[in-house]
């Protein structure tokens, strides 16, 4: 609900009401009566009341009543307008020194109002500036907290990476001795197959030794048959060699077949 303005009635009552009680009416004393209003506008209406109710009174002519009226009507005639000159004198010197005084007192009034609205204003401004700090606090509070809960979270999540990163370390270095382990393995079936190639080259050579020996036992006389005999004997013991020998490589080159299949599932 707007509140209401003050209106000339309302400082022209409080300012009756002081007069009334033999106080000088003021700005100050008139706000405090009606509680309400700016300097500026209840200095405006007293100035207003106090030109409708100047305390300057005119003199009101003296008339002498007939029961004192004879020959000396002349005499105090001249003596009162003698005083009522004096006296409307002093009384207009009385004046300018009111009028002077109020132009003073206007003055002064007019300067302490214009303090009192900068005043007011200026508190009005700290009021808003106020506000909007508790505003912009407030906020900055929310946008804290709402960091804060980002924090907590953000920090949660990298404590879990953390934990994720040295179960995949372990996890790597468990590989990485598994991986070293076949690659020995490997080696060794590598070992073995050049071994077993290496003897099968030996016993192939051995091997086509015997068999042109052999062969040239066949034609030679009939003592050479003993010899024949004696060779295909030692040729079929080589081939027995030469067969288990094949049967090694072949198991060497599976077990090589099965570690290197096994190191790449790996």
């Amino acid at each position: 609900m707007a509140r209401k303005l003050v209106e000339f009635d309302d400082v022209a009552a409080a300012a009756q009401k002081l007069k009334d009680a033999g106080k000088r009416p003021t700005v100050i004393a008139i706000r405090d009566i009606i509680g309400k209003g700016s300097f500026t506008t209840i200095s405006t209406y007293l100035k207003q009341w106090s030109e409708e109710h100047s305390l300057d009174e005119e003199l009101v002519e003296v008339v002498l009543p007939e029961s004192v009226m004879s020959d000396a009507e002349l005499f105090l005639q001249k003596i009162y307008t003698v005083a009522k000159a004096s006296a409307d004198e002093q009384l207009e010197r009385e004046r300018e020194l009111l009028r002077q005084k109020e132009i003073e007192y206007q003055e002064d009034m007019q300067q302490a109002v214009d303090m009192a609205n900068d005043a007011t204003e200026r508190a009005e401004l700290l009021e808003e500036q106020l506000e909007a700090l508790t505003n912009k606090k407030s906020e900055l509070d929310a946008a804290l907290g709402k960091a804060e809960n980002s924090l907590s979270l953000k920090s949660a999540e990298l404590e879990r990476s953390l934990a994720d990163i040295d179960k995949l370390e372990k996890r790597i270095v468990e590989l990485e001795g598994k991986l070293e382990a076949k690659a020995a393995d490997l080696t060794r079936a590598q070992d073995h197959l050049e071994q077993a190639k290496s003897e099968n080259r030996s016993l192939s050579q051995k091997l086509a030794t015997t068999e042109g020996e052999l062969e040239e036992q066949k034609g030679k006389s009939i003592e050479q048959t003993e010899k024949l005999r004696a060779a295909q004997e030692q040729k079929t013991s080589l081939k027995e060699q030469l067969e288990n020998v094949q049967a090694k490589l072949a198991q060497s080159q599976d077990s090589l077949a099965t570690a290197k299949g096994s190191w790449r599932i790996r």
